[in-house]
């Protein structure tokens, strides 16, 4: 028989207390089969739609499949199939403590071309979603995610060999920027689900974004999402110009993404070792052992005795292993 339901009646409410703060809430059609314990729905926004069904295999296992047609997110089309397993844990026999779950994925598409498939495996304990592991093409994402108002984040993301225009677009919903090459990295993202707090470290190699072509950046970003603070930062231009980068960048304001990238401060690589001063005026790379750094170094004249015949200047290159 089927029949209108409320997703918040048949899951949410549940398995989790009522929280405090207003829900976001999708029109959506499905129904309960109550001879085959099946539940089914689909949601439709903006014209695309995700269909979820629920199978009850006994009393404490189903299993569900999530059919994604062409979903829209911002500068994203998702196209999957996911199946998972759901396994409700509760020895008491009261409201469910203890949710074990895995979610697997096939015919992935974003943005009509095909990657690496979905693969999780999480639980639900206590208010909390914690995520063993959730990886989608080459993002690794771990943590927990608070289930009640004002919904914490402990989460860390790993990115590994994540092509440039897919980060910006991940972070920023926009792909008008032109860019090539990939970006390594992690970002923590704690705080809440409303002011979600970034912290990364971020690299990049042999790449453009818009009119900045680079050999090298490792950049450190941190703030409440959507502004970020950069700072303790190097870029390395591709004729092996080094400067170190900072100030404050608003991923929300996709129209002035250009202007704010070359608002930047741009700073020569000058470090105080102590005794002298160092200016690294161009970094080549030699192999994956290392690279060559050519610097002016100048001694501090405190240090020099007044009657010596040493000079103060000096030019020397300084080759550095990496391991």
């Amino acid at each position: 028989m089927k029949r209108t339901l409320v997703l918040a009646l048949c899951l949410w409410g549940i398995l989790f207390p009522a929280t405090t703060e207003a829900e976001i809430h999708f029109p959506f059609n499905g129904g309960i089969d109550f001879v085959q314990k099946k539940l089914s729905f689909t949601v439709k926004p903006d014209g695309k739609e995700l269909t979820v069904t629920v199978v009850q295999e006994n009393e404490k296992s189903y299993q569900t499949t999530v059919n994604i047609d062409h979903f829209s997110v911002p500068a994203f089309d998702i196209a999957a199939i996911l199946n998972g397993t759901l396994d409700i844990r509760d020895p008491k026999g009261t409201r469910p403590r203890l949710i074990l779950g895995k979610i697997t994925s096939k015919y992935t598409l974003v943005n009509y071309k095909p990657i690496k498939d979905v693969n999780a495996q999480f639980q639900i304990k206590d208010g909390k979603l914690e995520l063993n592991y959730f990886t989608i093409g080459n993002i690794l994402c771990q943590g927990t995610v608070g289930l009640q108002a004002p919904y914490p984040l402990n989460l860390s993301i790993r990115l590994s060999g994540m092509a440039m225009d897919d980060f910006l677009a991940l972070f920023t919903g926009n792909r008008d920027t032109d860019s090539s090459g990939n970006v390594e990295g992690k970002i923590d993202i704690n705080g809440t689900l409303r002011a979600p707090y970034l912290k990364g470290k971020l690299f990049s190699y042999d790449g453009f974004v818009d009119r900045l072509h680079y050999s090298s950046i490792m950049l450190n970003l941190e703030g409440i999402y959507p502004i970020l603070e950069i700072a303790d930062s190097v870029i390395t231009k591709d004729d092996g110009l080094p400067f170190n980068i900072s100030g404050t960048f608003d991923i929300s304001a996709k129209g002035s993404f250009k202007k704010q990238i070359e608002q930047l401060a741009r700073n020569p690589v000058v470090s105080d070792t102590g005794k002298s001063l160092e200016w690294t005026f161009k970094r080549v790379p030699d192999d994956k052992s290392g690279k060559t750094e050519f610097k002016y170094l100048r001694r501090k004249s405190q240090d020099i005795h007044p009657m010596s015949e040493e000079k103060s200047d000096m030019l020397g290159v300084e080759r550095t292993l990496e391991f």
